[in-house]
């Protein structure tokens, strides 16, 4: 008899510890699962930064690319405005001279 409750004892106690395993095992199993979702939302976050990283990338090329274009207007306007401003002078000088003769012209 003394044997049999030992053995009722023992099989009570691992029915207790059983249980308490399959508690465990449902708690890492939830866990898992929480962290699977983690998981995969901030690789769905991850994904979106790298389209956002490329539409930068491709906004700061165009942006490149305009202000690249934009210098060499800037570089061709101030060419111009360097040749309009030497015929000016030259324009100016054959104008004194101009004057110059007109002026001894009307003198004599």
């Amino acid at each position: 008899m003394k044997n049999l409750n030992k053995y009722f004892s023992f099989i009570i106690f691992l029915k207790v510890v059983a249980e308490k395993n399959e508690r465990k095992i449902k708690e890492l199993t939830f866990q898992v699962e929480e962290e699977k979702k983690t998981q995969s939302r901030l690789e769905e976050e991850i994904s979106q930064l790298h389209n956002k990283i490329k539409s930068i990338q491709n906004q700061l090329e165009d942006a490149e690319e305009t202000a690249s274009a934009s210098m060499a207007k800037y570089r061709l306007v101030q060419h111009q405005l360097e040749t309009a401003e030497g015929r000016l002078k030259e324009s100016e000088l054959q104008l004194t001279k101009q004057r110059a003769r007109n002026r001894r012209e009307s003198e004599s």
